[in-house]
């Protein structure tokens, strides 16, 4: 999928989370279950009031539980069972762990704040730093696998 991104559409803002710094997340215990708990933050925080229309994100969302491990860390998936998908989920979770306050300075421009209650400090209103060109944007627009995913989604709906 990285590689797709780099060479077929020429983007450049794909995180670094690995001690390689190579494009993308190496998802071990640790860093997962950080990412969790930042999405959990930012779904339960006031202010941010954004709405999750995916079907299957929200089914999914249902299943998706912490179970503690023998050595005391935080192990986050699906139960088990029927419905144990968990997909949808960590995608969700991996697009909000950009926006951490650890990382979201280095691909974006932050032109607002929310403070919590709590005095927490959420970066709210962003812009991208590498903003594309009208002939990346419009290859974006022309490429097959682009057409062929929106008429998807406009069936779907």
């Amino acid at each position: 999928m990285i590689d797709s991104l780099k060479v077929t559409y020429g983007y450049k803002n794909i995180i670094s989370e690995n001690k390689k710094k190579e494009p993308g997340i190496y998802s071990h215990v640790t860093v997962k279950s950080k990412a969790c708990l930042w999405a959990r933050d930012m779904m339960t925080t006031k202010g941010f009031g954004f709405t999750i229309y995916d079907e299957d994100l929200i089914n999914e969302l249902a299943y998706f539980v912490k179970k503690e491990s023998k050595n005391m860390m935080n192990i986050y998936s699906a139960m088990p069972g029927p419905n144990s998908h968990d997909d949808h989920v960590l995608a969700f979770i991996w697009a909000l762990f950009i926006l951490n306050n650890d990382r979201v300075q280095d691909y974006f421009i932050v032109a607002d704040y929310l403070t919590t209650d709590l005095n927490v400090v959420y970066a709210r209103i962003l812009q991208p730093k590498n903003e594309y060109t009208s002939n990346e944007i419009n290859a974006i627009y022309n490429d097959p696998l682009y057409k062929e995913y929106m008429e998807y989604k406009k069936l779907s709906n």
